[in-house]
């Protein structure tokens, strides 16, 4: 029998539902019986002895003072695309400090590489996308070719980094966002 493992989850509130929100909803409401979600919302700071490990997703409504407590227990960050926003010193000491981080692509760990002191604790793990309904379309069609980018599109998307893979890769790009 495994002990039950109590995670801070710190993820900030927004008003709108996007792909981050939603894959972080998918890891909470699948976390396996052993492990305990204890929300740490911004502004309100858990007792550290309730918490066995943090789980970082989107912070950027995060303050500094939130370091005092991530550095009593080990910390899982999930790089996110708002990445830009918040509080950079505690976006560099989740850099530096975090026992490991997680990107949703090896494109996005390599925009990242060159902050990163320690390469051996990061991890890519793809954003959970229900991909049935694209694939009964490919079975569906007579015609394919070329590669598809199906998601939001702006410059904090990552949009240049598409556009600079298919023109390096000479590869045809279908863009749906």
């Amino acid at each position: 029998m495994v002990d039950k493992i109590r995670v801070g989850w710190c993820e900030h509130s927004v008003s709108v539902v996007g792909g981050a929100e939603m894959s972080t909803q998918a890891l909470i409401n699948n976390a396996p019986d052993n492990v305990e979600i204890v929300l740490c919302p911004a502004n309100k700071r858990p007792k550290t002895e309730d918490i066995d490990v943090f789980v970082i997703q989107n912070c950027v409504t995060y303050k500094k003072q939130w370091i005092e407590e991530l550095s009593m227990k080990p910390v899982i960050k999930q790089i996110r695309d708002p990445w830009y926003a918040g509080s950079p010193t505690l976006r560099r000491w989740l850099l530096d400090n975090s026992e490991v981080l997680i990107f949703s692509s090896f494109m996005q760990y390599t925009q990242f590489s060159y902050h990163i002191q320690n390469s051996r604790k990061f991890r890519v793990i793809p954003v959970p996308i229900q991909l049935d309904d694209f694939r009964l379309a490919a079975k569906n069609s007579t015609e394919r070719h070329g590669t598809i980018f199906a998601g939001r599109t702006d410059t904090f998307k990552g949009m240049h980094s598409v556009i600079d893979w298919a023109l390096k890769n000479k590869e045809p790009l279908n863009v749906v966002g």
